[in-house]
């Protein structure tokens, strides 16, 4: 969780989660418009680091990216997307 904030190119990274795993990966998408994201955005872009935000859209295309997206549940916590992927049942169903 809080991973993918930070990344400027975060499909290789879901790619090699997702490659290693047997079960469920797990991850946690900042959403793009919220409250939140504005300050983030602000005191990130003050101290000259970097923070993403996410669409929907761009989560599930990501997912589109690495495979079986059947195999996917995206819960919508309010300020975060959590995205459920089920690595094992997409590695079943490729057989």
């Amino acid at each position: 969780m809080g991973y993918f904030d930070y990344l400027e190119e975060p499909l290789p990274h879901l790619q090699e989660m997702i490659g290693h795993a047997r079960g469920r990966v797990f991850a946690s998408f900042p959403k793009r418009w919220t409250l939140r994201t504005g300050l983030r955005a602000v005191r990130f872009w003050l101290a000259r680091g970097f923070v993403r935000f996410y669409s929907r859209r761009e989560v599930l295309a990501l997912f589109r990216e690495t495979g079986e997206i059947a195999c996917l549940a995206l819960v919508d916590l309010g300020r975060d997307y959590v995205a459920i992927y089920d690595a094992g049942a997409a590695a079943t169903r490729t057989r």
